[in-house]
């Protein structure tokens, strides 16, 4: 069981270095689409009651009522309506004979520009007839990413003072 500990540890900092996901409601309007990048700080706790901590991206997208959760290399789109969303990102990873199945899920709510959260799951990995789960939750938040047009934008629609 030990090297599964360590190979958890491993896939923790290896296998889930950006995670993310985003939402959209019917009554937010096109303002809400867009990308929302930030932090999730995640722990992993392993079967032996011990854990362990990291810090990875949050990358969240919206599309409509859309809601896109990624870690750069996998993803997994969800419909959701009002404020609040609950998106699902499953994958499975594999390295040196270990296989890991993540599932994972993202409860957040969006405010404006900010989307905050936690997210919740499991890891199961084994290698031939061992196996192991470990548990990880962790909060996260993430901020629009605001465009060079949408700054622009924004300035325009200011009164203008005459000097």
């Amino acid at each position: 069981m030990k090297f599964l500990k360590h190979a958890l540890v491993v896939f923790a900092v290896l296998g889930l270095t950006a995670c993310g996901g985003g939402g959209s409601s019917s009554g937010g309007g096109a303002e809400r689409n867009g990308v929302y990048n930030g932090i999730q700080n995640l722990t992993y706790t392993f079967p032996d009651g011990t854990s362990d901590n990291e810090s990875a991206a949050a990358i969240f997208t919206i599309s409509g009522n859309n809601i896109t959760v990624s870690d750069g290399a996998r993803s997994e789109t969800s419909t959701f309506s009002g404020n609040s969303f609950n998106a699902p990102l499953k994958f499975k990873t594999s390295q040196d004979g270990i296989s890991c199945n993540w599932s994972l899920v993202y409860r957040g709510k969006i405010d404006g520009l900010l989307i905050t959260g936690t997210v919740s799951g499991q890891v199961t990995c084994s290698r031939g007839s061992q196996s192991a789960v470990t548990q990880i939750t962790g909060p996260f938040q993430a901020r629009k990413t605001t465009t060079g047009k949408q700054l622009e934008a924004a300035y325009l629609s200011q009164p203008q003072i005459a000097w």
